[in-house]
């Protein structure tokens, strides 16, 4: 049996729990279109366009994101900084989610949020996977 080191079992939750929340965004899309009988596009209806771009935004950011934080969980960091980083990102993306679905305002606070936090953990992983090579090669 492998043994699995506890930040790769800790990024291994927020990459489920992140592919679970694309599939229930997608999933969204699906239970509108079939309500409308929309087959392709969004047939001008602001309800489905929202969530369109509710899934399609999180299939832009969260894949890439993943990765980084696989990596960031093999490089060893503990596990606090994978939960960390995992679990804004989850908890970002469900603000994006919420709120670029609200047709109540045009730019609804939750998307704001959602959107600052990704940029956020998006940085601060950046940093944490360019900062142990650019370190190795310093003399």
């Amino acid at each position: 049996m492998i043994e699995i080191s506890e930040p790769l079992a800790a990024a291994g939750l927020w990459i489920g729990l992140s592919l679970f929340l694309i599939w229930i965004l997608g999933l969204r899309v699906t239970q509108i279109r079939i309500n409308l009988n929309i087959g392709t596009g969004h047939g001008h209806n602001p309800r489905l366009e929202r969530a369109i771009r509710a899934h399609g935004n999180a299939t832009e950011y969260v894949p890439g994101l993943l990765v980084g934080l696989l990596v960031v969980a093999l490089l060893g960091y503990s596990p606090i900084w994978i939960h960390t980083l995992g679990g804004t990102l989850f908890f970002a993306r469900l603000l994006h989610a919420h709120g670029i679905q609200d047709l109540s305002r045009p730019l609804p606070p939750t998307r704001v949020a959602g959107n600052a936090l990704t940029w956020i953990v998006t940085l601060i992983m950046c940093g944490m996977l360019i900062a142990p090579f650019t370190i190795r090669l310093m003399p």
